[in-house]
């Protein structure tokens, strides 16, 4: 008979919340439903969204079979007693990249349609995905560099910083004639406005950076640095500039004493922060 102890099981509550996520959120979103639809893209929105765009619907039904495949993949896991510390862990791995990489194309969505409360908290929940799966790679210590896990592992990272940082950058900087009105107003009545130049050069500044951040990423990707054992040196500076930014914007609305609103642009540099040391653990320098 083998004796289980606290800590070989302590991951199982996390891993059954996860299943319970995956398979109620990806039953209803493989469906298509227009109804569905709409409940998924106005979630945490304070208004509901006035336009979801066509591409939203194949993209939630991908993310939905995604999680039902990291669903079934975690069930084999749990067969398997993969959450044992000396296990091997290979379905268990897949499972959770398979639920971040649906996380990243929800948040895509949410992102590409402004609602930033949603596309906030699935930003954090993906940084927390990959914690459990850290856990899980720590726990087994089975981890070897040439696998196409260890060569895919860090895409749905990239994928979410570039839309993350890329959106609101790219509105600052040429959609310029939408959204500069409404800074001005906002920081109207702050010291910001009687800065040289008042509110533009603040905003501008703030969308080069946003922007520069895909494309550091971009870098990345020629010079393959997802890839184990890799210098990843561009992907690296992407993460210093996108946590250097949210400080930024932090500040911004700290002026504006939007107490909530800044403390989740630092929830955002701190979940940045656990994202590239999954990326360069510690150990490693």
């Amino acid at each position: 008979m083998i004796k289980l102890q606290v800590k070989q099981i302590v991951i199982l509550p996390i891993l059954v919340g996860l299943m319970i996520s995956m398979g109620i959120n990806g039953y209803l979103m493989v469906q298509g439903q227009d109804a569905y639809v709409n409940l998924f893209m106005n979630f945490y929105s304070n208004r509901p969204v006035s336009e979801i765009p066509d591409y939203a619907t194949p993209i939630l039904v991908c993310a939905g079979a995604l999680q039902l495949a990291a669903l079934l993949l975690l069930l084999a896991a749990l067969v398997r007693r993969e959450f044992l510390s000396e296990a091997k862990n290979t379905c268990l791995k897949w499972s959770l990249l398979l639920e971040a990489s649906a996380i990243a194309g929800y948040g895509f969505l949410l992102r590409m349609v402004s609602n930033h409360a949603g596309a906030a908290n699935l930003f954090f929940f993906l940084g927390l995905v990959y914690l459990v799966l850290w856990v899980v790679e720590k726990r087994a210590n089975n981890q070897t560099h040439n696998t196409v896990f260890e060569k895919v592992k860090l895409l749905p990272i990239i994928l979410t910083m570039c839309y993350t940082m890329g959106q609101p950058g790219w509105n600052k900087l040429f959609n310029t004639s939408e959204v500069m009105g409404n800074y001005v107003r906002m920081f109207q009545e702050s010291f910001l406005a009687s800065l040289p130049g008042g509110i533009p050069p603040f905003i501008y500044l703030l969308g080069v950076c946003e922007v520069a951040v895909p494309l550091l990423m971009l870098m990345s990707l020629v010079r393959r640095e997802f890839l184990p054992l890799q210098n990843r040196t561009f992907l690296s500076w992407a993460m210093l500039v996108s946590m250097t930014t949210f400080i930024m914007l932090a500040f911004g609305l700290s002026v504006l004493v939007n107490y909530p609103g800044a403390t989740n642009l630092i929830f955002y540099a701190i979940i940045s922060l656990g994202l590239w040391l999954y990326m360069n653990p510690l150990e490693e320098k």
